[in-house]
């Protein structure tokens, strides 16, 4: 009985029914594959149908039932050789697509004009995170999901010093969001347009936020400062030292650093000035004090902790200068900034708003280095600032806002454009907690605990074993319209090994091939304040040889099937159960 039992079970492994039943679920299968591929992408495609462990069980069982029936026309007659060939050549596709799915590599290569490039970001993405103080880190893989999800996923419960992470957010497809909303207790904001006949700038401005209070244009200054000009922003005669960290700022004047070493609230760090120059110059390399006149005053800052003494050099002048010292990145993750009233006439021309103690908006104008009085503002009135024919209008005011940024998830992108995902990650320790968006290439740092934390999100990356320079990238446009006909790139391919150097064009419909490589023309990105991007997958496949083979073998099969049929009997060539 057992073994009738067996040989049932055989038979049915080996018959048409399994086969019809196999085919019709593998149909349906790759029919939702393509729905889903079409709406989400490749990626969502592979990790919702061709990855999926379910799928490769269908497989499996193909090629069990494709095995089986062939073996059970043993002992095999001349008759059986296109039966055995046409299964064999599905054998061979089998295989094929399994090596495909155990041992392709496929990746993106984003390339600026003239940038080189010998490795492919797979889709893989990984979170590193970093405590400069020990050079303790860990990497933590992200797995990620095929469609827009929040939630609350434990990445590491033991990362550096004790830091938790989770992912609360993943978008595969994603637009960066940047806004400026009310908040109760905030600080306030203006939304302005500054303008004359051929150019049109502005954006929102935030008192007291280092990165986002004043815009630069040209040779004026547009600033949403906490006083007027007559203070300067400043509340000591030599001016005050602004640290700036984890979002918090903090004031010292001048005088109270000089030479003394101060705490830095909530971090583990000190700070000292150690020298304070009014008019500073640089001579032969030397940074130099010309007179007591605040002309160019500046300011030698050193942070101490952690087992590290960094030094700074900033200029109130020059807010915007990079800071000098010897350590990249540096290892507190605190920006020093140094505000210090200015000799008349020394300053850039500049138009500063301010909020009054009684909630109302004024405007002031500085017009080399005379200060005009201050006056009443009304928001979508348009004012003239007496340079040249430049206005500006106040289009928004905000007495108490703050400045979100993040991510909104998207369709998928239309032709040519590449997905962006990002992910939304939560940092806990001690009871704080940092929440943040990255995207591929982006790094945060944060203080937890008094400790500073360097953290990059980025995807896995594997070499070409060769090198791809970008020379040029071109788009063509249908006539009279902004929709992509075509694009290409050209490139120069350099594999020392093989003796190769070569220019070539890869375009959408023409690919790359190379040491088993094929790169594809798959996407760009246009900008206005830099070089075209132009992007390309690059995918190698070793199962597509035998994956070819296979198909080979069964069309050669089914030929052989039709001219063997004067050898047929009425034998079924499928076991019946």
């Amino acid at each position: 009985m057992f073994k009738a039992a067996i040989q049932s079970a055989y038979n049915f492994l080996a018959s048409l029914k399994l086969a019809v039943l196999l085919l019709t679920g593998l149909a349906a299968a790759l029919a939702a594959g393509t729905i889903i591929e079409s709406a989400h992408g490749a990626l969502a495609a592979q990790k919702v149908i061709y990855y999926s462990a379910w799928f490769n069980v269908l497989l499996l069982l193909l090629g069990v039932n494709v095995a089986a029936s062939a073996l059970n026309r043993l002992p095999w007659q001349k008759r059986h050789l296109g039966f055995l060939m046409t299964h064999a050549g599905i054998l061979f596709i089998l295989f094929g697509s399994w090596m495909t799915q155990r041992f392709a590599v496929e990746g993106i290569l984003a390339l600026a004009e003239g940038e080189k490039g010998d490795r492919i970001e797979l889709a893989q993405p990984l979170l590193h995170i970093l405590v400069p103080k020990n050079h303790e880190s860990v990497t933590v893989p992200l797995k990620t999901t095929a469609f827009e999800w929040t939630g609350r996923r434990a990445l590491t419960e033991s990362g550096p010093e004790g830091l938790k992470a989770y992912l609360t957010a993943y978008y595969p497809h994603s637009e960066h969001r940047e806004e400026m909303v009310p908040k109760a207790g905030g600080k306030p904001a203006v939304k302005v347009s500054v303008f004359n006949s051929v150019m049109k700038s502005g954006g929102w401005l935030l008192e007291g936020d280092p990165d986002r209070d004043s815009v630069h244009l040209g040779p004026a200054l547009v600033k949403f400062a906490g006083s007027e000009f007559e203070t300067a922003g400043a509340s000591a005669e030599k001016g005050e030292i602004v640290l700036q960290a984890d979002g918090k700022s903090t004031r010292f004047p001048v005088d109270d650093l000089l030479e003394k070493e101060v705490p830095v609230p909530d971090t583990a760090f000190t700070v000292t000035v150690n020298r304070y120059l009014p008019h500073a110059a640089v001579e032969n390399n030397v940074l130099v004090n010309k007179s007591d006149a605040p002309v160019n005053p500046a300011c030698e800052v050193t942070l101490t902790g952690n087992g590290a003494a960094e030094k700074h050099t900033v200029f109130a002048r020059f807010p915007d200068f990079p800071t000098i010292h010897g350590l990249k990145p540096s290892q507190t993750g605190i920006k020093v900034g140094f505000e210090a009233p200015l000799a008349e006439g020394s300053s850039v021309n500049e138009l500063r708003f301010v909020k009054k103690g009684d909630g109302s908006l004024v405007y002031q104008i500085k017009t080399q280095g005379v200060a005009l009085p201050a006056s009443p503002l009304e928001t979508g009135k348009e004012y003239s600032t007496g340079w040249m024919d430049i206005r500006f209008v106040v289009e928004s005011f905000e007495p108490e806002a703050e400045f979100r940024t993040g991510f909104e998830p998207r369709p998928m992108p239309t032709q040519g454009k590449s997905p962006r995902p990002a992910a939304r990650v939560r940092f806990e320790k001690e009871g704080a907690a940092h929440e943040t968006w990255f995207t591929s290439g982006s790094h945060e740092i944060f203080f937890l605990g008094g400790v500073p934390y360097h953290v990059t999100y980025g995807d896995r990356t594997s070499p070409l074993h060769f090198e791809l320079e970008l020379q040029d990238f071109m788009i063509d446009y249908y006539p009279g319209t902004q929709r992509p006909a075509s694009f290409k790139s050209k490139v120069t391919l350099e594999d020392p090994v093989k003796g190769v150097s070569k220019e070539l064009i890869i375009s959408m419909n023409e690919p790359l091939e190379h040491r088993g490589y094929k790169v594809y023309q798959s996407g760009y990105q246009l900008r206005e304040d830099g070089p075209e991007v132009s992007i390309f997958q690059v995918a190698r496949d070793p199962g597509i040889p035998v994956k070819y083979a296979g198909s080979i073998i069964m069309i050669l099969g089914i030929i052989v099937m039709f001219y063997m049929k004067r050898f047929s009997n009425s034998k079924p060539l499928y076991a019946e159960n």
